[in-house]
């Protein structure tokens, strides 16, 4: 995994933040982007008490980070 969240904690692979940003391809560069906002997002949508309410932070980051992604 390219990401772990714990406790407001994000941590990332290395090798995932330290690349040639003028050597990646844009498709990588959107990759990045999306794995570090949706993790930003989901410290503060996806910590749910039920199991059944998980869906709800779930669903409204993944529309936060395509949102967020296609006004940048």
């Amino acid at each position: 995994e390219k990401a772990s969240v714990s406790y407001g904690l994000l941590t990332f692979r290395e090798e995932f933040l330290s690349a040639d940003t003028s050597l990646d391809s844009a498709e990588r560069q959107q990759t990045r982007t999306k794995v570090i906002v949706e993790h930003i997002i989901q410290l503060w949508f996806s910590k749910s008490d039920w199991w059944d309410s998980i869906w709800v932070g779930k669903s409204l980051s993944s529309f936060l980070v395509y949102k967020l992604i296609e006004e940048s």
